[in-house]
């Protein structure tokens, strides 16, 4: 029978890849996951490392000190395959001690890297997470990966998920976009001399891989070793089909992106924060019964593949 505790998933020091969509961070979890002492969960199906996005606002599922929400997350939990990839029982599960979101992944995963004799473990998040994250997991480290041009990021979002079926449509939707692209550079701007975190690029990632995962391995204090860069999962790319770059941006879409782009980064990042922070505190705000939304999660829309 295994205990955890919070204590016991703090001492075992996670590791947190953190980043917007479609700037290199499933590439980097799975290159740190190949490591033999770092324990993650993955999937052919997904693409290597199975993400939890979810952890950017841990109240999407209500108050889980209450017990209804409480046992309403376990039982759907158990039909994940999140759940199923880590191999361990229902009754070990159900013996997992917590009253947060992130104490559950927390307890979670050290259950799943004790089980497997491994001494760290990784999960794969965005940017947006980070504020929480670095509140709640104090030994944790925090690798922050951002993509540098703003135009092959937004493009490669579009790409992955319209499958260049359908254009932007709307100077509002392009907008929201570039939005969304500045609030995580703000975020990653403002915690980037926080001494848990290291901040890297796509770019970067990509020139010298072994360069930069050597220099992640040192920070995180793990021991590099030989094969850790290699490719185990197709890479996770949105052009690697027909769709073509020139077919998802217009020259004017380019052109707007990075006028956006200028006017956005001037706004503080003061208002960006806050803004967030309400977002938060209104599921904060809300408690009692009637809160779980199972549909919430992006990993539990496998479990009915």
């Amino acid at each position: 029978m295994i205990k955890i505790t919070e204590e016991i998933h703090m001492s075992k020091r996670p590791i947190f890849v953190l980043g917007r969509n479609r700037s290199g961070t499933k590439w980097l979890s799975n290159i740190l996951s190949n490591h033999p002492d770092v324990a993650s969960l993955c999937r052919e199906g997904a693409g290597g490392i199975v993400e939890v996005n979810e952890l950017s606002n841990p109240y999407l599922f209500g108050d889980l000190g209450v017990i209804e929400n409480k046992m309403a997350f376990l039982a759907f939990f158990e039909k994940t395959n999140y759940f199923k990839l880590s191999g361990l029982s229902v009754e070990e599960l159900h013996k997992v001690q917590f009253d947060t979101l992130h104490s559950f992944f927390g307890s979670f995963m050290s259950m799943v890297a004790s089980a497997n004799g491994q001494l760290r473990w990784l999960q794969k998040s965005n940017t947006l997470a980070l504020p929480g994250l670095l509140a709640s997991f104090p030994e944790a480290r925090f690798i922050l990966i951002r993509r540098e041009n703003i135009v092959e990021n937004i493009q490669s979002h579009i790409a992955l998920h319209w499958l260049g079926k359908e254009r932007i449509g709307s100077q509002k939707q392009l907008f929201r976009k570039v939005i969304s692209y500045v609030l995580h550079w703000k975020f990653l701007s403002h915690f980037k001399s926080n001494p848990r975190v290291i901040v890297t690029s796509y770019e970067e990632l990509k020139i010298d891989t072994e360069l930069v995962v050597r220099d992640i391995c040192e920070f995180v204090e793990l021991d590099y070793v030989e094969g850790l860069c290699a490719r185990v999962y197709k890479p996770n790319s949105s052009f690697s089909g027909a769709i073509k770059k020139d077919e998802v941006l217009t020259v004017l879409d380019k052109l707007k992106i990075n006028l956006y782009s200028k006017l956005c980064r001037m706004i503080p990042y003061s208002f960006y924060g806050l803004a967030t922070s309400q977002i938060v505190n209104r599921f904060r705000s809300v408690k009692g019964r009637g809160l779980f939304q199972p549909n919430t999660f992006s990993i539990w829309s496998e479990s009915k593949k």
